[in-house]
């Protein structure tokens, strides 16, 4: 028992011996275990920060699309230095603030270094504020991304036993990708036209026969402002025999196919893959959005049978816009001049002579001019708005027997009849479709220019080849232009619903409060590299299986995503004031749109308007050029996103009377623009702007819950693309 106790004892001091060496290896790893996870927690919220950062700059890079892209540089470095928690380094939280960080490190906040778009981190030995290191990889807007690497050096120690003390280092990188899927745009939706072909067809209308074409190539003209397609080389040549009296030319445009069919009957041409090609003016034969007149020269008139000549259109009161007035007008609601040569087998005045008695019906005869000795006849024919093709009838009378006692001409059995068809302009209308510009030019074979290309000799020998150059103008793809351009205008709504560009997007939800809130409803570009090759394609520009029965779809997060929109129908110019009121009047947001570079600066810069504080910018839907041909309840194909700055819209005293001038024209802040067409409120009638919203195309950025990004980075200053922002590092 004894010898038990002592070896008892004996366990027991070696227990305490033991515990004694022990203990303090313990408590040294506990200091090492606590102060290492100090580091850790370091770390962690060193890496907070540097996510915050980036993801605080995203909808910065809005600023990019301008052609000085420094302002924008400065914003997304100075809203990322706001959020980086770098205590030497302050940046602008939001329009206005002053320079501040948060997201401070915990323990010894002034110890973290942030660098910006840098090929390695701050270390020891750098200056304090790491400034030097910034954009050695390129600056963000250039690159579409933006890289924060950020040190805390020399992490502090909770316990201090450790000889040595870390800098736990993390990094974050955005990159700025199209947006591919998405939600929070406005219903409202923009056509662009974007072709593979036109085509020029060149139709006998007496006999309804295509007898011949002309390929179109782009061909940009600098004094036209549109996309401008003209005859391709070799292609000019069209023959005009002595049976040709009417010829007129349709515009086929192809979306898809880069040689669509050419030859055929009319119909059969423009009746190929439906959807995918479109003549312009129509499948008739005398549906042509140009025509040529072919006049007989080989035939003397006389007074019982005169001929018709040259016969000449020119503008009268005409738009500006109207370039290729008056063969064919865009905007309409003026006239054309006309002048013809009618050959009455008389040299000299026609009109009551011993030898003839003749008169045009509306038209006035001078000597000289295009008739040289037969004179030239002279009137007008009205080119009312949308009124599509104005036949030009000559209806004349003739006698022989004048009246001598007042001098004017009551001839006795007149010869009356009409010179059918000498011209035929065309005032653009729905069957003209996105064409703007229309214009031929034609030279002899030898190279001569002809006088006038819509009125030639048809049987001459030597002049029935010509040399027809035919350019159209279609409105170019969407752009982002230049900030001090006239505002866009865009038609969003309309009285009769059949020129709506609105779209529902949200179902049982009505149109205002689509606008005032964004779509909920998501939705995903038809328009997109769909087989994985990296090359975009589309996937269903005709929308089949979509329709009024499935779209809007019901759920708000659809299983498929819709690829397209169906039309609003009816009236939705009282709802688009509604919600424009809602979301852009109550409060009023000033229209911070810049007039010159200091002002841009301003706007893209660290204290401008960020897409974040600033709701008139917005996103909507660029669809295909054939869109809003119908009255509504069509299925659209979404081409992509675009961003939008609004600058004003559809004036109503009560609904929607628009954001003013908040401190005069001497102050730093302004109201809506003034209409691009109308001008200020008050000098035009409210009802002209109904449905009108205008502002400038921009690259915008949107947060990140507000889509889905593709693969391919954002174009900055070409297409005004929808962009996102998404952290792949």
């Amino acid at each position: 028992m004894l010898r038990l106790r002592k070896r008892a004892r004996e366990q027991s001091g070696a227990s305490i011996v033991l515990f004694s060496v022990v203990l303090p290896i313990i408590l040294l790893m506990g200091v090492i275990t606590v102060d290492v996870g100090n580091w850790w927690v370091h770390k962690r919220h060193l890496q907070t920060q540097v996510d915050a950062a980036a993801f605080a700059a995203g909808p910065e890079f809005v600023g990019c699309f301008g052609d000085d892209q420094a302002p924008a540089n400065a914003a997304i470095a100075s809203r990322a230095l706001a959020y980086a928690g770098d205590t030497l380094r302050l940046g602008v939280p939001s329009s206005g603030a002053p320079g501040s960080t948060t997201n401070l490190q915990v323990q010894e906040p002034n110890d973290v270094r942030a660098v910006l778009n840098a090929n390695r981190y701050w270390a020891t030995g750098d200056p304090t504020d790491g400034s030097t290191l910034d954009n050695t990889l390129g600056m963000p807007c250039a690159e579409k991304f933006l890289d924060v690497k950020a040190t805390d050096d020399e992490a502090p120690l909770l316990w201090g036993l450790i000889p040595f003390t870390a800098s736990p280092k993390t990094h974050a990188r955005i990159e700025i990708r199209d947006l591919e899927s998405a939600r929070g745009m406005l219903p409202w939706a923009v056509p662009e036209i974007d072709p593979k072909a036109v085509v020029a067809l060149f139709v006998d209308e007496d006999t309804g026969a295509v007898f011949d074409y002309q390929e179109l190539m782009a061909n940009d003209v600098p004094t036209l402002p549109w996309s401008e397609w003209s005859t391709s080389v070799g292609q000019e040549q069209i023959v005009l025999d002595g049976n040709r009296d009417n010829t007129g030319v349709v515009i086929l445009i192809s979306k898809n196919d880069p040689t669509p069919v050419t030859t055929g009957t009319l119909a059969a041409i423009c009746g190929q893959d439906p959807g995918l090609v479109a003549c312009y003016g129509g499948a008739s034969p005398t549906s042509g959005l140009s025509f040529i007149h072919g006049y007989n020269g080989g035939f003397t008139g006389a007074i019982n049978s005169p001929q018709a000549r040259q016969v000449e259109l020119f503008a009268s009161g005409c738009s500006a816009a109207d370039l290729s007035a008056a063969y064919f007008t865009l905007d309409g609601d003026c006239s054309a001049a006309v002048q013809a040569v009618i050959d009455f087998g008389v040299t000299g005045d026609p009109r009551p002579l011993s030898a003839a008695c003749a008169s045009v019906n509306g038209f006035t005869w001078s000597d000289g001019g295009l008739g040289g000795s037969l004179g030239t006849w002279t009137g007008s024919v009205g080119l009312p708005e949308g009124s599509g093709r104005q036949t030009v009838n000559l209806n004349w009378s003739a006698g022989r027997r004048p009246q001598g006692r007042s001098g004017n001409c009551h001839p006795n059995q007149p010869n009356s009849d009409t010179l059918q068809k000498v011209a035929a302009p065309y005032v653009a209308n729905s069957a003209s479709g996105p064409v703007q510009y229309l214009k031929l030019t034609a030279t002899h074979a030898d190279g001569t220019p002809v006088g006038d290309a819509n009125s030639v000799e048809k049987n001459d020998p030597s002049n029935t080849q010509y040399n027809y150059t035919v350019t159209v103008g279609l409105p170019k793809p969407n752009q982002i232009g230049n900030y001090t351009d006239p505002p866009l205008l865009l038609r969003m709504a309309s009285p009769s619903g059949s020129q709506n560009r609105a779209w529902d997007c949200d179902d049982n939800i009505r149109f205002e409060d689509e606008i005032t809130n964004g779509c909920q409803t998501a939705y995903i570009e038809n328009y997109r590299d769909v087989d994985g090759d990296g090359d975009k394609e589309w996937n269903n520009i005709l929308c089949n299986g979509w329709g009024p029965t499935n779209l809007p779809p019901a759920s708000f997060d659809p299983n498929p995503r819709p690829d397209c929109v169906i039309t609003e129908t009816g009236d939705k110019t009282g709802q688009l004031r509604d919600g424009l009121h809602d979301r852009l009047e109550t409060p009023c947001y000033p229209n911070n749109w810049p007039d010159d570079a200091v002002e841009f600066a301003e706007f893209v810069g660290p204290n401008g308007s960020a897409y974040g504080s600033d709701p008139r910018y917005v996103t909507l839907i660029i669809t295909d050029d054939t869109a809003f041909t119908g009255s509504g309840n069509e299925a659209l194909p979404i081409k992509y996103f675009a961003g939008f700055y609004v600058t004003g819209w559809d004036y109503h005293q009560i609904q929607s009377p628009g954001c003013p001038d908040p401190d005069g024209p001497s102050g730093p802040l302004k109201g809506n623009d003034d209409h691009p067409i109308y001008g200020p409120v008050g000098s035009y009638n409210d009802s002209l702007d109904n449905g009108d919203v205008w502002g400038y195309f921009v690259d915008i950025v949107v947060f990140s819950s507000d889509g889905d990004p593709s693969d391919d980075l954002c174009t900055f200053g070409e297409d005004p693309a929808a962009c996102i922002a998404i952290l792949v590092e």
